[in-house]
C-alpha cells in the first residue's frame, strides 16, 4: 500500500483559523509598514552610494577631485 491511499484528508470546512483582535493586527501592520519604509530607505542609501563612488572614481580619474 502507498503512502497516499492511506492519508488523512483534511476538511477544510472545519478548520479554525486564530484571529487576533483589531488592536493587535493594526500592531503588527504599523510593524510590517515601518519595516517597509526601513528597507527601502537602506535600498536608496545604496544607490546613493554607489553613486558617489563612482563620482568619486570619475572625479579621480579626470583630475576634478584631488587625491588628497
Amino acid at each position: 500500500s502507498s503512502y497516499a491511499s492511506t492519508a488523512t484528508r483534511l476538511d477544510v470546512r472545519r478548520l479554525q483559523l486564530p484571529r487576533l483582535p483589531l488592536d493587535a493586527q493594526r500592531g503588527y501592520g504599523d510593524r510590517f509598514r515601518a519595516l517597509d519604509e526601513f528597507e527601502r530607505a537602506l535600498r536608496l542609501a545604496g544607490r546613493l552610494g554607489e553613486q558617489l563612488v563612482r563620482g568619486m572614481y570619475d572625479g579621480l580619474t579626470d583630475g576634478t577631485v584631488a587625491p588628497d
